[in-house]
């Protein structure tokens, strides 16, 4: 009888001992794939910011880049975000802008939107740039505001920069 009791004893204490194991690594699991995504978001928001800052303070290098000379992409002009440089960018290949940049693996979209949040548009031209963002997973959005000549009138506009996965 005594052997039973012994027996039973160890089985339930060993059933108790599994399950707050396994408990246990299921939580730690979940807890390391936060971190990882946290800091991802972190990262992905770094990189988010450091690029709205230069192309919304700096105008590049060199001052008057275009597609066939830029080293680093600034948008930046007396005061205003120059749509010229804008348009180069546009112009500018994915995998290159995405360099130049330094979005590392993340996908980018860059636009200038009015006010209202329409996406400024030229006659053929509408000022927006990057990759459709459909299949993210993760986004991150970093705004910056700003003014640009249109069609000789000043107007306050909107630089969103979203990265994601």
């Amino acid at each position: 009888m005594k052997a039973e009791l012994f027996s039973s004893d160890f089985m339930i204490s060993m059933f108790l001992f599994i399950s707050v194991l396994v408990i246990i690594t299921m939580y730690y699991q979940n807890l390391q794939t936060d971190v990882y995504e946290a800091d991802m978001r972190n990262d992905m928001y770094s990189k988010a910011m450091d690029i709205a800052s230069l192309l919304a303070t700096t105008s590049g290098y060199p001052k008057y880049w275009d597609n066939n000379t830029v080293k680093i992409i600034g948008l930046y002009d007396a005061g205003k975000f120059n749509l010229t440089k804008f348009e180069y960018l546009m112009n500018t290949s994915y995998q290159d802008a995405k360099i130049k940049l330094g979005t590392g693996f993340y996908n980018f979209n860059i636009t200038l939107k009015n006010i209202t949040g329409q996406i400024i548009q030229r006659p053929g031209i509408s000022y927006t740039c990057g990759s459709s963002i459909d299949t993210a997973e993760q986004i991150i959005l970093v705004k910056r505001l700003g003014m640009i000549n249109l069609q000789g009138d000043s107007t306050k506009t909107i630089m969103e920069v979203i990265l994601w996965i």
